[in-house]
């Protein structure tokens, strides 16, 4: 046999749907195994594996290849939230075999996508707001609007709203569960001489993360 034939990934345009990893999973979790076929007989169609570019921004290669299965793994800790729009990478793989005394490559591009976990729960701007009603403000009426945000994405980051602990102030106040915004769910009927202390409520902000937080 010569070495007439270089190995060739017939699966490469398949593998940027494939190549997928969560964030902050340990170093040495499998990514996706990339193969390449050789038609040559003996070490002209044993093939080795090697990641040629990664192209990230990372102090350490964030990605290791095995040369024998083709099997790549996380090198690295991933955390998306940091790196803001850099949460996929571009990677370049080659497959060479052993032919002498020229051995010949295929190489193959893809992208590996950095996938979201539940990993941060909204946060309100202010730990404490203090809002003041006018005495006669009528049902329906808008008051003021909440919002808090969540560092991650997806359903991770879709906050709902909800008041909590209002006692007896739970009948006059509602907040819109998708805005934040609070408004009079009816007048406030106690004598105007009783409204100098105030009303507290929680308003809980809680995301659509499976568990929420």
């Amino acid at each position: 046999d010569i070495n007439d034939h270089a190995p060739k990934f017939h699966n490469c345009d398949s593998y940027s749907q494939q190549a997928r990893v969560e964030e902050e999973r340990p170093i040495g979790t499998s990514v996706i195994q990339v193969q390449a076929s050789d038609e040559d007989k003996g070490e002209n169609g044993e093939i080795e594996y090697e990641i040629l570019s990664t192209h990230s921004h990372e102090r350490n290669a964030p990605f290791k290849i095995d040369s024998q299965t083709g099997l790549i793994t996380t090198n690295i800790i991933f955390d998306r939230e940091p790196n803001g729009k850099f949460n996929e990478y571009s990677i370049t793989v080659k497959a060479k075999d052993k032919g002498k005394p020229h051995p010949l490559s295929d190489a193959c591009s893809f992208r590996i996508k950095i996938l979201d976990i539940n990993d941060h729960a909204p946060q309100f701007y202010e730990s404490e707001y203090k809002i003041s009603i006018k005495y006669g403000t009528k049902p329906g009426q808008n008051i003021q609007r909440i919002i808090a945000s969540d560092a991650d994405s997806g359903k991770n980051a879709e906050i709902r709203y909800r008041i909590e602990q209002a006692g007896e102030f739970a009948k006059y106040f509602l907040v819109d569960e998708s805005t934040g915004m609070i408004s009079m769910k009816r007048e406030l009927s106690m004598p105007q001489n009783q409204m100098k202390r105030p009303i507290m409520f929680n308003l809980i902000a809680e995301d659509g993360g499976i568990p929420s937080r």
